[in-house]
């Protein structure tokens, strides 16, 4: 694009609106094209005080839930939220130490109402990011804030029917999603033999 670009993301009309707009949904979707990036990780502390809590707001999928009980750290056993209602549908809920947990949405559900407050650790994937001013910074780390650049390339290349900018912007992201990848995803193992 011609021109020295918007000096502010606020207010932005016609062309430089497009390309704000274009910006802040390149980052989603990167964020959005794996679950588990590593810099989304999040940790909040909790406390386990009710058969039904909140959760933060940007927890999007959890990790694991950890509570201290007599000194000791326990981590509760999580299940899909079907499975949990299949299995506590006609469950009387007793005071004790919860051990199975689930979520639905923002709320935690758990196998006991707690006979005491447990303060508690909750590890999760955050929700996307979304960038609306232009002091926001993206959580990725900053070697690979590029990445947003040739994703909002790739839709001004469609917008302007320009394949040389599209190919340019394709490879450069593609090269550079692959390092994201490699260096911000959970590391593949592999199961220990039986024997």
């Amino acid at each position: 694009m011609s021109g020295t670009g918007p000096a502010s993301v606020v207010g932005q009309h016609g062309e430089y609106k497009l390309v704000v707009d274009w910006i802040a949904q390149a980052w989603v979707e990167i964020q959005a094209s794996t679950p588990d990036w590593e810099f989304m990780r999040k940790d909040a502390a909790l406390v386990v005080d009710a058969q039904k809590i909140s959760l933060p707001t940007d927890c999007a999928l959890p990790i694991a839930l950890v509570l201290e009980h007599q000194g000791q750290k326990r981590e509760l056993f999580h299940l899909p939220y079907g499975e949990f209602r299949e299995r506590y549908r006609l469950t009387v809920f007793g005071l004790g130490l919860p051990v199975v947990w689930t979520n639905a949405g923002h709320v935690a559900h758990f196998s006991a109402i707690p006979d005491q407050p447990y303060p508690a650790e909750l590890e999760y994937y955050r929700t996307p990011q979304i960038l609306t001013e232009g002091v926001d910074t993206p959580l990725m780390p900053e070697r690979f804030h590029m990445l947003i650049v040739y994703k909002a390339m790739e839709y001004y290349a469609l917008y302007e029917n320009a394949p040389e900018v599209l190919a340019r912007a394709r490879q450069s992201y593609n090269e550079n999603i692959s390092e994201l990848s490699r260096s911000y995803r959970p590391a593949i193992s592999l199961a220990r033999p039986l024997v």
